[in-house]
């Protein structure tokens, strides 16, 4: 359950969690979220967001701006920029 929105799968949710580092707290990416382009914190005394990032395919008629929840489809591409150099990580799953 997230917010007021169920996962109605007959074999109940499943999900898949991934922890990645990055050298530098300017991070960028996860589309089709309501919310700035650049990641905000959702752990810690800092925390702009009380909920992570979700990665969940939802059509939402009225979705509320600046706020974590999926819109439409999930693409698991995140950008880290520093002086040095650029990293990013894509996620592809098939299923």
């Amino acid at each position: 359950k997230f917010h007021s929105h169920t996962d109605s799968k007959p074999h109940g949710p499943t999900s898949v969690g991934l922890d990645i580092h990055f050298a530098s707290n300017h991070l960028f990416g996860l589309p089709e979220h309501a919310s700035s382009t650049v990641l905000k914190p959702t752990l810690g005394e800092t925390a702009h967001y009380k909920e992570p990032y979700r990665l969940y395919n939802l059509d939402v008629f009225e979705f509320e701006l600046d706020e974590t929840m999926a819109l439409y489809g999930s693409v698991p591409f995140i950008v880290s920029h520093t002086k040095a150099g650029t990293a990013g990580v894509f996620y592809f799953n098939p299923s």
